[in-house]
């Protein structure tokens, strides 16, 4: 994404053109780990979280490190990715989330909790695996935000695996083979 397309997406949506921003796509549950991000906050980035559920009432005061912004049809959602400069979910019991997909085809360096079968879809260049505690999250964003290479990485991989591993095509067969191992 070009910094002008995402100064023009920050300018839209009333965000910070000069902070870097965090995404957190997801229900507001205990399994998406929105809790733990929370706690990972930090003056040096905004913690964008996106999804449906309810705020607590001790997550609303934090309006400088932290923005919810709800459910958001697909449309304006493409656009936060746009405008984000990394993505985390700190979840844990996934299969592959829709959201990790997401980030990743719109070239944002993934943080994520390692969850079995990761590792057939991403390597260590794509996906940055953390613990959930918000303390190592924490220390994570901040290493990844400040490694280009990783960044680059990010894109890179956007750019030459869109169709490979995100067709509806593959994702099809893959489910028509566990369709056919279940009967």
């Amino acid at each position: 994404m070009s910094e002008g397309v995402k100064k023009l997406l920050r300018k839209k949506y009333e965000l910070p053109v000069n902070k870097k921003i965090v995404l957190f796509v997801g229900r507001l549950v205990p399994k998406k780990g929105y809790k733990i991000l929370f706690e990972a906050r930090d003056k040096n980035y905004l913690i964008l979280f996106a999804g449906s559920g309810i705020v607590p009432d001790s997550m609303k005061g934090e309006k400088t490190k932290t923005k919810f912004l709800g459910n958001l049809p697909q449309d304006k959602l493409s656009e936060i990715y746009k405008l984000s400069d990394i993505f985390v979910l700190p979840s844990r019991d996934e299969g592959l989330p829709l959201s990790i997909q997401e980030a990743l085809v719109s070239g944002l360096p993934v943080i994520t909790t390692k969850n079995p079968g990761y590792e057939k879809y991403f390597n260590n260049s794509q996906v940055i695996y953390s613990e959930r505690i918000p303390s190592k999250i924490k220390k994570t964003i901040l290493k990844v935000l400040s490694d280009k290479v990783i960044i680059n990485d990010a894109r890179e991989f956007a750019l030459n695996n869109r169709e490979r591993y995100y067709s509806w095509e593959d994702n099809v067969g893959d489910l028509l083979k566990i369709y056919k191992n279940l009967s």
